[in-house]
């Protein structure tokens, strides 16, 4: 399986190449024919352009890639998981109320309480590390 990804990520970053390769050489031509006036106004378009469209494959390749992610669905999933935490948090005193009432050792109320703000971390970190 390893190997198959390492193949797929070899020819996805030689076709990113590629296109930078090309983009680098269009930007070369520019250069070396540019003339006054307006069709240096269209070189630096067609430069601007093929720069822009070498930039766009490499964001692509990275993304087929699984090294860049879409910000947005990062921000959702963050904050999904920050008000699961809120929830979790506010609930604690009503589910642990009645445990706490009935003890009379400080120590085992003060471990009933960690135990209940430890799992509703523990269940944040879950969420995170899945995103």
């Amino acid at each position: 399986m390893r190997r198959r990804s390492a193949r797929r990520r070899t020819r996805l970053e030689q076709g990113a190449n590629a296109k930078i390769s090309k983009a680098a050489e269009r930007n070369l031509e520019v250069i070396d024919g540019g003339k006054a006036g307006a069709e240096t106004t269209i070189y630096r378009a067609r430069t601007a352009k093929a720069v822009q469209d070498a930039r766009r494959a490499e964001i692509e390749v990275k993304r087929m890639l699984g090294t860049v992610v879409d910000r947005d669905e990062v921000k959702r999933e963050a904050h999904a998981a920050g008000r699961v935490l809120v929830q979790r948090l506010l609930a604690i005193p009503s589910r642990v109320a009645p445990l706490v009432a009935v003890e009379i050792d400080d120590r085992k109320c003060r471990k009933i309480i960690e135990d209940e703000v430890r799992a509703a971390i523990v269940e944040f970190q879950d969420m995170l590390a899945a995103l």
